[in-house]
């Protein structure tokens, strides 16, 4: 039976359960009726699972309509203004299992109208957007295993861009539209890896014995932000788009992950636990200057840039259940997007 790749998340002081796996682990983690229903996939999260509640998660994904608005809470300092907010009707695609499987949506943020790409028994998982926006990577195990697909915007037209029993997740479009990054165990331990879309020719970009997980392509398209414990602690790196020169972006004493580039390629989002806490911060692309964008006692994670800049697309369980929220990254105002009991997860903006 397929997978099902969304940890079923506890509220605030409930512990992780048994999700605390070594290394490559699963765990499942019955729903409030006792069905065994949720499958994480954890990439070395141990350390991060028992100090922080949180952990290197592949398979995060889950949005509607309306909007609530509310103050962030916090010293957030304004960032500098990016860009005019133009983008309020930019399509956001998101993962949700509202109709019962794990599917993608799209919701059009200003004025809430939720529409189904994909309708099939299997998860499809971790959109994103080609930079032209003529078609969506995602991953999915529609025909056995985890691999990363191709469709058109309307969910359309799927085609499989990766053939490995391994497990292939969070595909990641070079700038140019001519590469995809992903995470893949395939040679046994997971690191990111990169496929040419017209040859389908597949290169390991790292090779390290610990995990190295979530790419963030640079908007120059030669370097590559990414997730890893190789240096003790769960951090953010850059390194070059061949996987050489990696630098340690934060440090041990604070874990961080999920690191997504800013669209003029001078700061990179990501969430990190530094202030006891998973909440969402910037930095700038060298590492300097980090700030905090949020501050609420429930988990915010999986940080994603809108095309101009100005706001940072996110999931939180603030209101009770997994949403997509924003938050402008000069006001530090937080608006609801997603108010569907279901999980939505996974944002990422159409550019």
């Amino acid at each position: 039976m397929p997978r099902n790749p969304h940890p079923s998340f506890p509220g605030r002081g409930k512990g992780f359960d048994s999700c605390a796996a070594e290394r490559l682990g699963e765990a499942q983690h019955p729903t409030n009726d006792g069905v065994n229903r949720y499958n994480c996939v954890v990439y070395g999260a141990t350390k991060m699972l028992s100090n922080a509640r949180i952990g290197l998660y592949l398979a995060p994904v889950w949005f509607a309509a309306a909007a609530m608005v509310a103050s962030c809470g916090g010293d957030t300092e304004p960032l500098d203004d990016t860009g005019s907010p133009d983008d309020a009707s930019t399509p956001l695609l998101f993962v949700s299992d509202r109709d019962g499987a794990d599917d993608i949506y799209s919701v059009d943020v200003g004025a809430g109208v939720v529409v189904r790409l994909t309708n099939d028994p299997g998860h499809d998982v971790e959109p994103a957007w080609a930079p032209n926006g003529d078609r969506i990577a995602c991953r999915s195990d529609r025909d056995g295993d985890w691999e990363i697909y191709l469709m058109d915007p309307d969910g359309g037209s799927v085609e499989r861009v990766t053939d490995d029993p391994a497990r292939d997740t969070s595909p990641a479009w070079s700038p140019d539209g001519s590469l995809i990054a992903f995470v893949s165990d395939r040679d046994g331990n997971p690191d990111v890896y990169v496929v040419d879309i017209a040859s389908r020719e597949v290169r390991r970009i790292t090779h390290h014995a610990s995990t190295d997980e979530s790419p963030s392509w640079s908007p120059d398209g030669l370097q590559l932000a990414f997730a890893s414990e190789r240096d003790g602690g769960h951090g953010v790196y850059r390194m070059d788009a061949d996987g050489g020169n990696p630098v340690w972006l934060t440090d041990e004493a604070n874990p961080s992950i999920q690191p997504a580039w800013s669209p003029n390629g001078g700061r990179i989002a990501f969430t990190s636990m530094r202030d006891d806490n998973a909440d969402i911060y910037v930095m700038d692309a060298d590492g300097g200057a980090v700030q905090r964008l949020t501050d609420d006692p429930a988990t915010d994670w999986e940080p994603t840039w809108a095309p101009d800049g100005r706001r940072i697309a996110f999931r939180s369980e603030r209101g009770g259940d997994w949403d997509i929220y924003t938050v402008d990254v000069v006001s530090g105002v937080v608006t609801q997007v997603t108010t569907d009991p279901a999980r939505d997860a996974n944002p990422a903006w159409a550019p």
